[in-house]
């Protein structure tokens, strides 16, 4: 029966407590210490904002805020996937952090401007029905252009586009002494039943466990299967725009993941790996 296995359940799903009411929860220090309920971070797939080398970095005053229905002129295009619902909703979180780690609380805020921001005059026209296959032609064309895009999604495309994009984190206020980053999580979550049948064997066996998945080389491997980029700290990722996305894992406060049940769906197998008598 399922309660009398142990093991380690590798997943993509958030970890968080389920009394939790805001659509994201808030991680902190997690390049140094481990999740909820001891899980392990082993990969990670954070949302950063793309730019041909070209082009100079997105900036906060260009972007407004959710009060701001179009920002000032600034001589491009910043691209939004609005048929995505997780692009509109990482765009929402990010606006509606009105500090460090902190979020809007009112849900219906919440959908208000995430209902808005295809037609806010912030993005290109068309922006609601645009997919990601309708992105990239925009963003490698004749015009300055960003996109907020989660690491692996760019990482999936050919060679030849990726070496001439850059990778930056969202801009945030001048104000602002730290910065936080939206990403999904592969964790690995220990699993111990509560009876006592195994004793030491199971606390030996997890340990072994825990420590294998925390080699840097374990989770380097795993990050470059995934095209997301390492946990450990001292893991080497497998591209520029991967090492960069470990660099700003390394040097964010906080992490957050989505947790709306309609734009979290995984497309990661998960699986146990577990032992029963």
């Amino acid at each position: 029966m399922l309660r009398n296995r142990y093991g380690v359940r590798i997943t993509a799903q958030p970890t968080f407590d389920r009394a939790e009411t805001q659509p994201v929860v808030v991680h902190y220090n997690l390049g140094r210490w481990a999740g909820h309920d001891g899980a392990i971070p082993l990969a990670i797939d954070p949302w950063l904002v793309f730019r041909r080398h070209t082009t100079p970095p997105l900036t906060q005053s260009a972007l407004g805020d959710d009060q701001q229905p179009a920002p000032p002129r600034r001589g491009g295009l910043v691209i939004l996937p609005g048929g995505d619902q997780r692009a509109l909703q990482a765009w929402t979180a990010q606006l509606l952090q009105h500090t460090p780690g902190r979020f809007e609380t009112d849900p219906e805020r919440w959908g208000a401007v995430r209902s808005q921001l295809p037609r806010s005059g912030r993005f290109q026209r068309g922006a609601l029905t645009y997919a990601w296959e309708d992105v990239w032609p925009r963003l490698f064309g004749s015009e300055q252009a960003w996109v907020y895009a989660p690491l692996s999604r760019v990482q999936s495309l050919p060679g030849d586009r990726t070496s001439v994009l850059e990778a930056d984190l969202f801009p945030i206020p001048e104000s602002w002494n730290e910065y936080g980053l939206q990403a999904r999580v592969l964790w690995a979550n220990p699993i111990a039943p509560e009876s006592k049948l195994y004793g030491r064997r199971m606390e030996r066996d997890l340990t072994v466990a825990r420590q294998w998945l925390q080699r840097l080389d374990v989770q380097a491997q795993i990050a470059g299967m995934l095209n997301w980029a390492p946990a450990h700290r001292l893991a080497r990722a497998g591209s520029p725009l991967a090492a960069t996305a470990h660099r700003a894992w390394l040097g964010s406060s906080y992490v957050w993941e989505d947790i709306t049940h309609d734009t979290n769906k995984q497309s990661i197998s998960e699986g146990t790996t577990n032992h029963a008598d």
